[in-house]
């Protein structure tokens, strides 16, 4: 009927990005060095968009985000410009990368980042340990609340998320937006929740990567129609290998045993086909071995899926990053299609048969074939169709 046709179209509804005001963000801010910061922001932005006006019709249907970086060398302050050209059609965006470790989110995060006006939150969870959190978890709240609030860009009630980021810089230098604010002031400074936030609300992508949460907890978060959530799957066998092989730090039982691995796939399953009927046009479901395989393609529909055209800056992601011959277990620089079919040529073949002794059932759904014979391996081809909405 009219009715559910209406909320059906409000549901698909984007918000199209438009730059906060610069001089709304500069008198909220009460820090004296960030003000600074901002003011040389706000000049040069200015500028910029001066110079912008007079290019072609083409190029002014952007908008523009420079964030300043200050080099400070002896008593001497250099400001240098970073620009970021962020298209104007952009829509404001929380997509959620939902996968588990070693699992390939990575390489799909990575793309998905290098769109212009995207800020990435790594793995907000990760100060909470190997573990996994559902429903019956007593942190439930917690980790929900958490994750609603950075995507919202809210850091307010982040304290030990923060405290953990502090002692472990890498969660911001993996948010080169971020990281970019971090080096205009002292690092402490760097870390203030309402800096942080400010930085965040100027860009329209949010886009924040999960390995340590079930889809159900991830629901809530569709009731906002412009919330997307990417389902990664990768093969439970090439998961294990990687988890046994690549890394030391899988000890705990969620992690290095596949009865826990396979319980996770298809409790996410199930909740995948319910927010599948649910919010039919926020969330999707994607195989590492399809994106391996074909990243062109199946890089265009996922920003179909997001309503976002391939911008250059992704197209230049990708021919830099792919077809590579350079290998490392944590690099998204490397040839993916083949990386993707390591697996089948390391992994002992008890260590295939027990995993599929607890995955099968979830195998078969996601379309990963089972072998019978260890010589099966050679045949580097393990996928099914997968048909799942």
């Amino acid at each position: 009927n009219r009715g559910n046709d209406l909320e059906s179209v409000r549901k698909r509804a984007v918000v199209e990005y438009t730059l906060p005001s610069l001089e709304n963000v500069i008198q909220s801010v009460l820090d004296e060095d960030l003000q600074r910061v901002l003011r040389s922001y706000k000049e040069q932005h200015e500028q910029f968009l001066l110079r912008f006006s007079k290019e072609e019709d083409e190029q002014t249907k952007n908008v523009v985000v420079v964030v300043v970086v200050v080099v400070v060398v002896v008593v001497v302050v250099v400001v240098v410009v970073v620009v970021v050209v962020i298209p104007k059609e952009t829509p404001n965006l929380k997509v959620v990368i939902a996968s588990t470790w070693r699992s390939g989110s990575t390489l799909l995060e990575k793309i998905i980042s290098s769109y212009p006006g995207a800020f990435y939150h790594y793995e907000p969870l990760i100060f909470l340990g190997m573990k996994q959190f559902d429903k019956q978890d007593s942190q439930k709240d917690k980790v929900s609340k958490l994750l609603e609030n950075l995507l919202y860009c809210n850091y307010t009630n982040a304290k030990d998320y923060l405290e953990f980021a502090y002692g472990n810089t890498e969660i911001f230098i993996r948010n080169k937006r971020l990281w970019n604010l971090c080096s205009t002031m002292s690092r402490f400074k760097c870390y203030m929740p309402e800096n942080i936030g400010k930085l965040c609300s100027l860009f329209p992508l949010q886009v924040m990567k999960v390995v340590r949460v079930r889809l159900e907890l991830l629901g809530p978060l569709l009731e906002d129609s412009n919330t997307r959530v990417i389902w990664l799957v990768r093969d439970p066998r090439g998961v294990m290998n990687s988890r046994t092989l690549s890394v030391t730090w899988c000890t705990s039982e969620s992690c290095k045993k596949p009865k826990h691995l396979c319980s996770d796939l298809l409790q996410d399953y199930n909740t995948y086909i319910n927010l599948k009927k649910e919010y039919p046009n926020q969330v999707m479901l994607i195989r590492y071995e399809d994106l391996a395989k074909d990243t062109i393609s199946k890089t265009k529909l996922v920003f179909e899926f997001l309503g976002l055209n391939m911008h250059p800056n992704v197209k230049t992601y990708l021919n830099e990053h792919l077809n590579s011959e350079f290998e490392a277990p944590w690099s998204t620089i490397h040839n993916p299609e083949r990386q993707s079919k390591k697996w089948m040529k390391l992994i002992p073949w008890n260590t295939v048969v027990h995993t599929q002794h607890y995955c099968r059932p979830v195998m078969k759904l996601l379309g990963y074939r089972a072998f019978t014979y260890k010589e099966e391996l050679s045949s580097g081809n393990a996928l099914q169709l997968l048909n799942v909405p």
